[in-house]
């Protein structure tokens, strides 16, 4: 039987400092509560299809000496621009549950109440669920560290229209063109990394509102998703031939493509128009 000290004037704060429950001892993991004399958890992943490989029971991969989850919430926006391209890259319905708190940071446990069919959804769901911290920002330019790791800054530079123009497999509808926006990763090869252990994704703050969106369903669910699955998040260019990760170019376009869907107001044949927030 575990007993309360009623001598501690403090809230007992469990290894990730989350709360523990006088009364059961239970660590309180936001959505799932863990017996640390059981050495297991009392239910089983919200998302656990996604990680049929794993036991529903299992907490970060049963690796948590790398992946910790402290605050509940691993996807936050930095700013007011932030959060509100993330609920454009979603659904009307699905909207109503994601909620930022004061620091930017996507409320989990509302986040996991729901069940949507939504693709977009589900890959924000699981960044949320998963040990690394995501953030999204609107700016005119990003921070990263180098390979040496010495750190700069880099502005985006100015977006052109080029609604005639030939279109890629990127290309976004509006016709925006230019530096969009980057996923900057810890210990990528290219030159430009995450400054630190948490994963950033910089949308160019020169783009349209429908720009921003469709860019950070590019950047969020396409690059960051697949770098929390553990599978190649980077683009191969093959000369002569495009891009040669198919996988990326699968799951980005497919963000795209929903989020397209989610407008209401069919201003033309490949534009959108967005309530205001």
């Amino acid at each position: 039987m575990r007993y309360q000290d009623v001598a501690t004037p403090e809230p007992h704060k469990g290894f990730i400092d989350r709360s523990v429950d006088y009364e059961s001892g239970d660590h309180n993991f936001g959505v799932r509560q863990f017996g640390d004399k059981e050495g297991r958890f009392f239910a089983i992943d919200p998302l656990w299809e996604k990680y049929r490989a794993w036991s529903p029971y299992h907490y970060c991969f049963n690796n948590p000496l790398r992946y910790v989850d402290p605050s509940g919430a691993s996807v936050a926006a930095s700013d007011p621009e932030g959060q509100k391209t993330i609920l454009d890259i979603l659904c009307e319905e699905d909207r109503k549950f994601i909620k930022f708190d004061d620091k930017g940071n996507i409320d989990r446990e509302l986040i996991n109440s729901h069940a949507s069919e939504s693709e977009n959804f589900q890959k924000l769901q699981l960044l949320v669920n998963h040990g690394t911290h995501f953030l999204l920002g609107v700016s005119s330019g990003f921070q990263y560290a180098d390979q040496d790791g010495t750190q700069g800054f880099l502005e985006f530079g100015l977006i052109t229209i080029e609604l005639n123009g030939e279109k890629g497999a990127y290309s976004l509808t509006t016709g925006e063109e230019g530096f969009q926006g980057i996923t900057l990763l810890p210990g990528s090869e290219d030159g430009w990394n995450s400054p630190d252990n948490n994963v950033y994704v910089h949308i160019n703050s020169n783009l349209s509102r429908e720009g921003r969106a469709q860019n950070s369903s590019h950047e969020l669910l396409g690059h960051a998703y697949l770098y929390a699955l553990g599978l190649n998040p980077n683009h191969i260019f093959l000369p002569g031939l495009g891009e040669g990760n198919l996988l990326l170019k699968q799951t980005t376009q497919s963000g795209c493509k929903e989020q397209n869907s989610t407008c209401k107001e069919v201003l033309d044949e490949n534009h959108c128009s967005f309530a205001s927030m």
